[in-house]
């Protein structure tokens, strides 16, 4: 984008931007998780999630044909930022509340849990800002009785609390410890269709253990370039669970709501809860995920 914009409109700030003129350094390319210690994981016990609520059993939908859909949902940052700050918030948070909320007027009397996880950054709390490897990790949200009963600010503080505690440094590193352990695993069977079936295996108590998922992947780093961004939709292979993936540019928020089924009705009750609460937004259209194939 940084030279198209340089040939195109003669564009010559490239502050934070790596440029092919700038040598590639050992941070960028080095994978912190490789520092950490490989634990025997057949000598861990690691306790058993309990089944959270799934919104495709709860409501006895299908998948749709394809990779799933995604529906788009942009949100100035004029009105929602004040909003998100009067109530504690930050947008995945505020997001991660709502969707819950929204769920909760389709599904009053659910009796299994209904859990969220938060994707976080783990590369501060790995020392390796600068690298491109995919370090990320999660936090788990439990909207049970005690946060239900809560006003939208209380919700926004806990979630923002459980946050603080488990993107801790120490807590951070023992999951990916796990995570690498896990992936070297994988990596030291023998065949790539031993490795596929027993990542799928792994993938299962995840996918069984959450309602949905929220992933915010910032405000956009490279100013010089963000006026002229007018859409910034994430898409990727959709599990079987709602994933919204948000990101925020040019004085928008973007709001990928990626979902495997044709049904509605979850989102329409996250339009609910924008509406109920004064929170300016502008429908952008449905299609289908055009991820690349991925061979298994």
């Amino acid at each position: 984008l940084y030279y198209y914009l340089q040939e195109r409109y003669g564009l010559a700030n490239d502050k934070g931007i790596r440029t092919l003129e700038k040598p590639v350094t050992e941070q960028e390319t080095h994978d912190p998780v490789d520092d950490l210690p490989l634990l025997d994981l057949s000598k861990v016990n690691f306790p058993a999630s309990p089944k959270a609520l799934n919104l495709m059993e709860a409501s006895g939908l299908e998948h749709v044909n394809g990779k799933g859909l995604i529906i788009k949902l942009m949100i100035p940052e004029k009105s929602f930022l004040p909003f998100i700050r009067s109530n504690d918030g930050t947008p995945g948070i505020m997001l991660s509340v709502l969707i819950a909320r929204a769920i909760e007027r389709i599904h009053p009397r659910h009796e299994a849990p209904l859990v969220s996880n938060y994707i976080v950054n783990a590369r501060p709390m790995l020392k390796a800002n600068e690298t491109f490897h995919n370090c990320t990790n999660r936090v788990v949200f439990h909207y049970d009785d005690k946060i239900r009963k809560m006003p939208l600010e209380r919700q926004c503080t806990i979630y923002r609390g459980k946050t603080f505690v488990q993107a801790d440094e120490d807590m951070i590193v023992r999951g990916m410890t796990v995570a690498g352990s896990m992936a070297q695993m994988i990596l030291d069977l023998p065949d790539f269709s031993s490795r596929a079936k027993i990542a799928a295996q792994a993938m299962v108590g995840t996918y069984d253990a959450v309602t949905y998922i929220v992933s915010y992947v910032g405000r956009w780093s490279y100013p010089q370039l963000g006026h002229h961004i007018r859409e910034f939709w994430t898409e990727t292979p959709v599990g079987p669970f709602p994933l919204i993936e948000v990101a925020a540019v040019n004085g928008k928020i973007f709001v990928s709501f990626l979902q495997p089924f044709s049904d509605r009705r979850y989102y329409d009750a996250l339009i609910d809860e924008l509406q109920e609460n004064g929170i300016e937004y502008v429908e952008c259209g449905t299609t289908h995920v055009c991820t690349a194939d991925i061979k298994a």
